[in-house]
């Protein structure tokens, strides 16, 4: 079956009956027409979403993905929808598709079928698959691209583009009956199908067997744009933006552009300069902090050791966002005559971090589980030694008082 929507994929709105209404296995409610404006996925094509209304009582439900099924495009509702009392087959609807949404499919299948035939015929290299997300694109092709090929194919496209040449939909009773001006005509038509064969043709470009919907000219790309290559477990992919993706793009980098502006001080021509000085002033800063943390951990740990009257414990909370390395320093520096519990927060005035325990075996064991409880933690250690994870460093008062408690009850 072709449905109305590969005949005309410009149709925006269309009126049909209901063939059957049913609550799937899964619980959500699936509607079948007599036709249909809705896409249903496949192709390498998104399902279109939309509305269908009613016509006798004007009640409204929501399409939230359209499967195939062979021939058949199920319409699965929306969750909040509960239509089985209300919809019955031969109700009239009036169908109307998220325009936005299928327009933008239109514009990346067709470029994908554009850059797809170009790389083919320029290059011998074919296309093995493709992927339509919803930010960006790619095909996936046999051999690897160089830089001066993928600006050969983006110039040769924008020039079909500027052309304006017709795309067109054929339709055929059988494959066979394409004909010999049909590429790749053999290659994944689903096990299922049925009925006639579909076919897109670029004037003088390409003509290729396909289910999605299409623009009718190529001025209606607007421009295509390759992104680059990637090559990934062995696949090479070409990513791409066609029409108004490569208009939002544009939006979006000119938009950082101005925010980079702001924050460096600097025009975009010197942005990367800025940003290289920026890069090693911040070397040079991480380089002096770890100087610093070294000695400040090194010579609190030589205080301590050298005390004649050493304290029985020992508080050190830091919040201040740094990191392990000052624990790890104060540690391997400090002798264990004494009990220590200090804490680091994962960042500033955050409540997420690490609580460690030195000290006597039998004061860590009889104190560790009580501090992990107050301060929401789990943790392990041994020989004197314990560590843990917590997410409360705002109750370390409770545990200092209670590690008071302890000493003066021992």
């Amino acid at each position: 079956m072709v449905f109305q929507c590969q005949r005309e994929s410009f149709l925006k709105e269309f009126t049909t009956t209901i063939e059957s209404v049913k609550k799937a296995d899964d619980g959500s409610v699936e509607v079948t027409f007599k036709d249909t404006v809705f896409f249903p996925e496949g192709g390498g094509q998104p399902f279109d979403e939309g509305i269908f209304i009613k016509s006798s009582d004007k009640s409204e439900y929501q399409v939230k993905n359209v499967i195939r099924r062979g021939p058949i495009a199920v319409h699965i509702l929306a969750d909040e929808n509960n239509p089985l009392s209300n919809l019955k087959e031969n109700d009239e609807v009036l169908q109307k598709i998220n325009w936005n949404r299928r327009f933008d499919h239109m514009q990346q299948h067709s470029g994908q079928h554009l850059i797809t035939a170009l790389f083919e015929r320029e290059f011998n290299n074919p296309t093995k698959a493709w992927w339509l997300g919803s930010e960006s694109c790619y095909i996936e092709v046999t051999t690897e691209v160089k830089q001066s090929e993928l600006q050969h194919i983006e110039k040769l496209c924008n020039e079909c583009i500027s052309q304006a040449l017709p795309v067109e939909v054929q339709i055929y009773e059988k494959p066979e009956d394409a004909g010999d001006e049909v590429t790749r005509a053999s290659r994944g038509l689903p096990l299922d199908l049925s009925g006639p064969i579909r076919v897109i043709k670029i004037e003088g470009v390409d003509a290729n067997m396909c289910c999605g919907t299409h623009v009718k000219d190529l001025a209606q790309l607007q421009v295509v744009k390759l992104m680059g290559t990637e090559k990934t477990k062995g696949k090479i992919m070409v990513h791409f933006l066609v029409g108004n993706r490569v208009i939002k793009k544009l939006e979006e980098t000119y938009q950082r552009e101005q925010e980079l502006t702001l924050l460096l001080n600097g025009g975009p021509e010197t942005h990367k300069d800025l940003i290289k000085k920026l890069q090693s002033t911040v070397k040079s800063s991480q380089k002096t902090i770890q100087k610093l943390t070294k000695e400040l951990a090194t010579n609190l740990a030589t205080k301590l050791n050298e005390d004649p009257n050493p304290p029985q414990y020992f508080f050190h909370h830091r919040n201040d966002g740094s990191d392990m390395e000052f624990a790890t320093i104060f540690f391997k520096a400090v002798k264990p005559k004494i009990f220590y519990f200090m804490t680091i927060a994962d960042g500033i005035d955050s409540k997420n971090g690490s609580a460690i325990l030195h000290g006597d075996p039998t004061d860590i064991d009889a104190v560790k589980d009580e501090i992990a409880k107050i301060l929401d933690g789990k943790g392990n250690g041994k020989n004197g030694k314990y560590q843990a994870k917590v997410t409360k460093l705002n109750k370390i008062k409770d545990c200092e008082n209670f590690v008071k408690k302890y000493f003066e009850n021992k």
